[in-house]
């Protein structure tokens, strides 16, 4: 079941009364990635605080539904094609988090700090590449 059907279970099951989620906050990040991603945002119809690391490419694509996604949430940077990042070169590496940013603060019209590799795959020159590119948190941890 994809990340984005599971959430939308836990969602469905804790309003309807049949999952308790214990007190205290819990966090819900979103990655979207797939091509029908926007489709299953729109039907999800979150109603709570969630962060959501997008591509470069889901905002050129969904410019609108990214602005919308804005308010009232995070929104993070997950690469700009979700290609592996150790696999590029370094060049590539800056110029998809230029890129993947530029287009995410044009949709949300505020600062992008927020980041998550694609695949969770990071290395020294992923992290060196996040501090030029003026990101302050990576959430690219497998836990």
């Amino acid at each position: 079941m994809g990340r984005l059907k599971t959430a939308a279970l836990l969602l469905l099951l804790t309003a309807a009364g049949l999952c308790h989620v214990h007190a205290g906050t819990v966090l819900l990040t979103i990655d979207a990635e797939k091509d029908n991603d926007p489709e299953h945002l729109r039907e999800l119809n979150i109603k709570v605080p969630a962060t959501y690391f997008l591509l470069g490419e889901f905002a050129r694509n969904n410019f609108e539904l990214v602005r919308s996604l804005a308010k009232g949430n995070t929104i993070g940077a997950h690469g700009y094609s979700h290609e592996s990042m150790l696999k590029l070169p370094e060049a590539t590496i800056e110029a998809e988090l230029t890129l993947t940013k530029l287009m995410l603060e044009d949709a949300t019209q505020r600062p992008i700090k927020w980041f998550r590799a694609p695949l969770l795959e990071t290395n020294e020159i992923l992290h060196k590449q996040l501090v030029q590119t003026d990101y302050t948190f990576d959430r690219s941890d497998p836990e």
